[in-house]
């Protein structure tokens, strides 16, 4: 799973020190004439497209409200119930939390469906409901993965930060707050994975059945850099595949090239899907050499291998896709840090040891030239562990 949804569990309390905003209480005491002073007085919420990152308020994107994280403050055991929370549900383990903003939505108040933005080691968002007027007939207005929450005091849901969500448009006379928190994991993943040592001696024993060269797309995306901070089932993966004796794994970015058709057969009576696949690695020596960079070449990793099949849970899930409605990322993204952006990632199991501890400059201009893997050789994360995925 890409999300947890909680009951109401938190009585804690909150205090908001911006100017005209002002409140000191528990979450279950916010009521309708707090919510008005604070879409009167807080920020507006802007955001940044995905083409130039640059801020922009538009309230046909988004319109809202928010109070950062140092106009407000909670218990410090809030903090370590969510820690104790993401831990339970996550093959991430302990992460550090960090409070983010209030986010505030009234009358007509929305965010078209989005990303929050990456950065390193960030693991999760863990929203915190404060406030919701809308009827407890209705859907709610969080909408992630076909799923609809009511930011009700005390409720919450967690999720990865790379799994799209958007707030609907919120009723005529209605009104919602939610206190939003960062997740940044403190430990080594490959580490935490071994809480599921049973779960990768699993995943081992099928992946070192398959004929080297070959790659896994991994299931959830990353930022710029990457290289082993990888979260849930992910992480099992790639460590299952490092310990596949005689063999040399690489964590890469790729580009993911899908073609799908369909047709009816008239003889059979069905209609049947064809797909073409190409994957392409997308490092940094890469996109230089395809610029024309002049770029090390004595080292060349992936010189010797083409036609390299790779495998993935759900291909159309775990690609990024460029033309589609997730157009925008939190008003926090920032177009000077690298991982500000989310991009497919893929690990690549090759035989041998020569090529340990080579750079992204070592990369051949290779393109890999890759046929789509079989579906059903790789069991998915079923009954692994419940929560996050």
């Amino acid at each position: 799973m890409h999300l947890v949804f909680g009951p109401t569990t938190f009585k804690s309390t909150l205090r908001v020190t911006r100017p005209d905003c002002e409140f000191n209480g528990r979450f279950g005491q916010l009521n309708e004439n707090i919510l008005q002073s604070w879409l009167q007085n807080a920020t507006i919420s802007g955001y940044r497209g995905i083409a130039d990152l640059h801020p922009e308020v538009d309230t046909n994107v988004r319109n809202g409200r928010e109070i950062g994280a140092d106009e407000f403050a909670v218990e410090p055991k809030l903090l370590d119930e969510i820690a104790k929370i993401w831990k339970e549900r996550s093959i991430s383990g302990d992460v550090r939390v960090k409070p983010h903003k209030i986010l505030i939505y009234g009358e007509g108040g929305h965010f078209s469906a989005h990303c929050d933005a990456p950065e390193q080691g960030l693991v999760g968002i863990f929203l915190v409901g404060l406030y919701d007027s809308t009827k407890a007939s209705s859907l709610g207005n969080f909408h992630i993965e076909g799923k609809y929450w009511h930011a009700t005091g005390g409720c919450w849901v967690a999720f990865h930060p790379d799994v799209p969500h958007e707030v609907t448009p919120l009723a005529p006379g209605c009104a919602r707050a939610v206190i939003a928190f960062k997740l940044f994991s403190t430990e080594d993943p490959n580490e935490a994975a071994t809480c599921v040592a049973a779960e990768i001696e699993e995943a081992k024993s099928v992946l070192q059945g398959i004929p080297r060269p070959f790659g896994i797309i991994l299931s959830h995306k990353y930022s710029t850099g990457t290289e082993d901070e990888l979260g849930g089932y992910d992480a099992v993966m790639l460590s299952a595949a490092r310990q596949i004796e005689g063999a040399s794994v690489r964590v890469i970015p790729v580009v993911t090239r899908l073609l799908e058709e369909q047709y009816y057969d008239e003889e059979e009576s069905l209609t049947r899907s064809c797909f073409s696949t190409e994957v392409k690695p997308f490092t940094q020596a890469h996109m230089d050499l395809r610029l024309g960079r002049e770029i090390k070449s004595e080292c060349t990793w992936l010189e010797w291998f083409k036609d390299v099949p790779f495998y993935s849970w759900d291909l159309r899930n775990s690609a990024t896709r460029w033309q589609h409605r997730e157009e925008e990322i939190g008003n926090e993204a920032n177009g000077k840090r690298r991982d500000t952006l989310y991009l497919s990632y893929a690990f690549l199991v090759v035989p041998g040891k020569t090529e340990k501890a080579l750079g992204d400059s070592s990369l051949s201009h290779r393109s890999l030239s890759v046929r789509r893997g079989v579906p059903g050789r790789l069991r998915g994360p079923h009954g692994v562990r419940k929560g996050f995925s």
